[in-house]
């Protein structure tokens, strides 16, 4: 149905990727991966009719074919609808043209569970082919028929969802380290052996003297020995093998927070009702936030999350408050300062990555350049401006901002949108690590199970039974992730994963 071809883009003269082929067959579902800024988002946009190839580049769709693009970033008016609330009428607009090929990037962004539910239900009824690209690795897992992955400009084909992917990338690099590991020994032994020999032949040389045939015949043996073990190091040299690639472990490194009182944050019934009272706003809620601790929001879209996020934002004097009427006491520490990561954030697409992390109070440009090469905005993507970098890129540039300016408090919304398997991990272990004081709102149920000391539900508008059949597809979601999980775990986590998948399956059962 969809037949791709030696397709380029370059941007400026910056190649995105060169020379991609791939087909995709009629209702194939096909998971798009790879790091931030490897060009998804870009093929996307070519399939979708948005950005024309390099020349030389073959597209072809069969006949009658109807093509619907999600993007996932769009400019879009803010409206009473929350971000998730959007994204599905996104999807469903999207839905209604009945594509025959269905293009989505990262679907499930700003999505609660419930939203990744009914978004799997749906893509499980489309008739055409679909080609997403998600780092939400229990989505790809439980959608996915075939993995394309792009690789340092490159694209690679692997059949099945996202936990054979990983296992086959696994055992592919365990190989290519076992093929260097053996190249390098019998290097390391040859030149040994090269080094030995000639050192042997020159002293064989220099003893056999002028009147010794006989020891300077065994000496150019010897000499001819050592050159013959020579020419098989250059062979070897000529024919390495190279280690397997393993990109750099993403730094997120926090600096530690100031010596402030216990409790930073104090909410006595806050809530808030919108202007107009068109959107969702906040029902009462009530918490003391303490110091160090790591609070993750919970609550379906449209609970008052990120309302939440800005309510505590504009107590800190970040922002204004949203326009509306609040009720009850909401106060943050006048001394804490407080860093917000927005699900918008307010970067200017006409600046360089550079340029922002001066203006944010990096003390030179060596340094800055030094921080974003932590988040893998190295050499020239740091004076790309920042509208041209890609959605992951700018969520990792936020973070820099983040570390030169200093914070107590992190208010985080959806910091895992965008941000690739590399980027979500490595952000889990900066908070982990981080003494200071974070509230935050993810959908990435590993990542709050790992981050968050604590939690607070939100409730929403008005409370909603959740169907038998949503409930063993939300019990299906689980096990696919725990599943994922459990592939890439160290080996003392994964006897607390098997007990886990087992609970799981013990309740699927008793649903049938």
């Amino acid at each position: 149905m969809l037949d791709v071809r030696d397709l380029s883009v370059s941007f400026g003269g910056e190649q995105v990727f060169s020379n991609l082929s791939f087909q995709i067959a009629p209702g194939e579902r096909v998971a798009l991966l790879g790091e931030n800024g490897c060009g998804k988002s870009t093929l996307l946009r070519v399939l979708a009719g948005e950005i024309r190839p390099d020349p030389g580049a073959s597209v072809r769709l069969a006949d009658l074919s109807r093509v619907a693009y999600v993007e996932q970033a769009p400019s879009e008016v803010q409206d009473a609808l929350s971000a998730g609330q959007r994204m599905r009428r996104r999807i469903a607009a999207a839905l209604a043209e009945r594509p025959s090929l269905l293009l989505l990037d990262e679907p499930t962004n700003h999505l609660d569970q419930d939203g990744i539910v009914w978004l799997l239900r749906q893509l499980r009824d489309v008739e055409g082919a679909i080609l997403f690209a998600s780092h939400d690795r229990a989505f790809i897992e439980s959608l996915a028929q075939r993995v394309l992955s792009i690789e340092r400009g490159m694209l690679r084909s692997f059949a099945g969802g996202y936990v054979g992917y990983v296992a086959l990338v696994a055992a592919e690099q365990a190989a290519q380290a076992h093929r260097h590991e053996t190249w390098r020994k019998e290097r390391d032994h040859v030149r040994d052996a090269a080094s030995r020999q000639r050192t042997w032949a020159t002293q064989a040389h220099k003893d056999a003297g002028e009147r010794n045939p006989s020891a300077k015949r065994r000496a150019a043996m010897m000499m001819r020995k050592a050159m013959a073990t020579e020419r098989r190091l250059e062979r070897l040299a000529e024919e390495r093998v190279e280690k397997p690639w393993d990109e750099p472990k993403l730094s997120f490194e926090f600096l530690p927070p100031r010596d402030l009182p216990r409790v930073l944050v104090r909410a006595e019934e806050i809530s808030f009702t919108y202007e107009g009272g068109m959107r969702p706003g906040l029902q009462p809620l009530s918490f003391d936030l303490r110091r160090g601790e790591r609070l993750a929001l919970d609550g379906p879209n449209g609970s008052g999350k990120t309302t939440l996020l800005h309510l505590l934002a504009a107590a800190a004097g970040l922002e204004g408050p949203p326009r509306g009427s609040a009720q009850g006491t909401l106060s943050v520490h006048p001394g804490a300062r407080t860093f917000f990561f927005r699900q918008e954030e307010r970067l200017r697409p006409e600046e360089t990555a550079l340029h922002e992390m001066l203006d944010a109070g990096a003390p030179s440009p060596s340094l800055a350049r030094t921080l974003l090469g932590h988040f893998h905005l190295r050499g020239d993507a740091a004076l790309r401006r920042v509208g041209s970098l890609s959605p992951g890129e700018r969520v990792r540039l936020g973070f820099c901002l983040a570390l030169v300016r200093g914070a107590d408090i992190l208010l985080l919304d959806e910091p895992t949108n965008h941000l690739d398997l590399a980027g979500r991990e490595g952000l889990e272990t900066a908070l982990t690590a981080y003494p200071g004081t974070v509230v935050f709102v993810s959908h990435d149920a590993r990542f709050r199970e790992t981050v968050a000391t604590r939690s607070v539900r939100l409730r929403a508008q008005a409370a909603q039974e959740v169907p038998a059949v949503q409930e063993r597809d939300i019990l299906q979601m689980r096990l696919a992730e725990l599943t994922a999980r459990f592939s890439s775990a160290p080996a003392g986590r994964r006897g607390e994963l098997e007990l886990e998948i087992d609970r799981i399956v013990q309740q699927l059962r008793a649903r049938r």
